[in-house]
């Protein structure tokens, strides 16, 4: 039996396992058995989508099952409890299971991505499943994500809530700068610092971050403003993005908040993550820290703007930016905010 035999038989038998999978995923108790018919939905996609005689209705059954199995996988991670690092235990009754993460080929994005799908109702879930399927439209995790943020997000609308509206720059960018709109809430005085209220600028959730799709090439640096406290939010949405950590710029400030019994955050953060290999023009006094006058809230240090228009090259991208830059695309609804 030659090669492509023996994968259309193998396609064909995993194809034909899918169709019945909703049974066995009911069924399944453990981890390894829900990931089983997950990877098992994958290389049946994969296979399927290679064959112009496979019907769409097929095709589309797997991909259910596929959404399927993630969403019960990140249920089934959201009620763990870590009891070392890399090892969980579940706590459910009807589920028993022991492992390291990493034993069974799931990785931390995987996790915090099937999560996020677990989050969806299951309502919601079977609606928008239902709307794929007359759509003849893929049911990829991305898509159902992008559908239940946008859920949210009208839901807020209907509440007079303010909510940033992202509509991303064309074309594909070389290097990209990041200053999110945190979801954070402003202390009005340093003495009461339970005292907050929103920002006078719209902000986004963790979730609303995470589906944004970066205008980035394949070769693109990434530089992502951050603070202390979403730090670690920032390290969760690289993987998010498709871009792979390298290291973290310090910027040392003259001053900052000092929270009741804690040291002065005299300091803010600049990930930076790749995707592809690009180069710098040069490394010559380009260092992880660099300081700058502390001025206004949110805005950044004109020194730091400077350093990577010299070690870069390429179309570049102020992503949420604040002020306009030379040799900078800036995007944003506040790209006046700081006029010279």
């Amino acid at each position: 039996m030659t090669d492509r035999a023996q994968n259309d038989k193998d396609g064909k038998r995993e194809l034909a396992l899918i169709i019945g999978a909703e049974k066995a995923l009911a069924e399944a108790r453990t981890l390894g058995e829900v990931k089983g018919i997950r990877d098992q939905g994958e290389a049946a996609i994969k296979w399927a989508k290679t064959r112009r005689d496979i019907g769409r209705g097929a095709l589309l059954q797997a991909e259910f099952i596929v959404r399927s199995a993630e969403r019960r996988l990140g249920e089934m991670m959201a009620a763990m409890e870590k009891q070392k690092p890399g090892q969980y235990q579940q706590r459910s009754r009807d589920v028993t299971v022991a492992s390291s993460l990493a034993d069974l080929g799931i990785t931390k994005n995987q996790s915090s991505r099937w999560q996020k799908e677990a989050a969806v109702p299951e309502k919601v879930f079977r609606k928008w499943a239902e709307e794929c399927r007359e759509a003849d439209e893929e049911m990829t995790q991305t898509g159902l994500i992008r559908h239940y943020t946008a859920i949210k997000r009208m839901r807020q609308a209907e509440t007079n809530e303010s909510l940033p509206e992202v509509v991303l720059p064309k074309g594909e960018y070389s290097v990209i700068i990041l200053d999110p709109p945190w979801p954070m809430e402003k202390i009005e005085r340093d003495c009461r610092p339970n005292q907050t209220k929103p920002l006078d600028y719209p902000t986004m959730t963790e979730d609303e971050l995470a589906v944004l799709d970066l205008p980035a090439g394949d070769e693109c640096h990434l530089f992502l403003w951050t603070t202390h406290r979403f730090l670690p939010m920032a390290f969760r949405l690289l993987p998010a993005w498709n871009f792979r950590y390298v290291c973290t710029f310090t910027w040392c400030k003259n001053g900052g908040f000092q929270p009741v019994g804690l040291p002065q955050y005299s300091s803010e953060f600049v990930l930076y993550a790749r995707r592809g290999s690009p180069k710098f023009v040069t490394t010559q006094n380009f260092s992880t820290w660099f300081t700058g006058k502390r001025r206004e809230h949110s805005r950044k240090p004109d020194e730091f703007y400077e350093t990577i228009t010299r070690v870069t090259c390429g179309r570049r991208l102020d992503m949420f930016s604040r002020e306009m830059r030379d040799g900078w695309d800036s995007f944003g609804n506040e790209t006046e905010k700081f006029l010279r």
